[in-house]
């Protein structure tokens, strides 16, 4: 049945968690692509036949089995490129939230095209900042306060703030520091925005 494939592709990318990038599925995009290409080449035969009288194509078994492939071959590349899209904006966030280094699962589960794709998006957008000397992911939301109470995860080692000043964030330990300091870290998961 014409579809179901690319169906199944879209169902497959709804049942994946929205933060998580599934595995490329090669296999069904080829499969789907191969299905676009039988109806082209039958509807260019049907087309063919009845080309010499264009009254048989007036005929609505004709003129329906045209209208059922043309429907069949768009609802198809519009599934893939849905998929495409989606994937991508999922790479585009990681780079908006996590940084300019592509998470293990995502580079796992990542065509080696979409591992290109981010690298040169995260170029591109380095580039762009670093043209304004701005960090435009800092602040992905308007802060509430300024400066947070944070508690660390991870050893993170050396971190230079706004200032310039240097500061050790060493695992276990808490700090009140400006929000605009620790933001990537909090998102990469290395430190925690402690209430109160």
């Amino acid at each position: 049945m014409y579809g179901a494939q690319a169906a199944e592709l879209i169902r497959e990318l709804k049942r994946a968690a929205e933060h998580l990038l599934p595995y490329y599925n090669d296999d069904l995009i080829r499969q789907i692509l191969d299905e676009v290409r039988a109806a082209e080449t039958l509807f260019g035969t049907i087309l063919e036949q009845f080309k010499s009288d264009a009254t048989k194509l007036e005929d609505r078994r004709v003129s329906g089995s045209l209208v059922i492939l043309h429907g069949a071959i768009e609802r198809n590349k519009r599934c893939v490129m849905a998929y495409l899209q989606e994937r991508l904006s999922r790479l585009k966030r990681y780079r908006w939230e996590l940084g300019a280094a592509l998470p293990d699962h995502a580079r796992q589960h990542a065509s080696a095209y979409e591992v290109d794709f981010f690298k040169k998006y995260s170029k591109l957008l380095g580039d762009h900042m670093s043209q304004y000397d701005l960090d435009f992911s800092l602040n992905l939301l308007p802060p509430k306060e300024p400066y947070i109470t944070v508690r660390v995860l991870d050893d993170v080692g050396e971190v230079v703030t706004d200032e310039g000043d240097t500061l050790s964030l060493i695992k276990g330990t808490q700090h009140l520091l400006k929000r605009s300091d620790v933001e990537l870290l909090i998102r990469q998961g290395r430190v925690e925005h402690v209430d109160g």
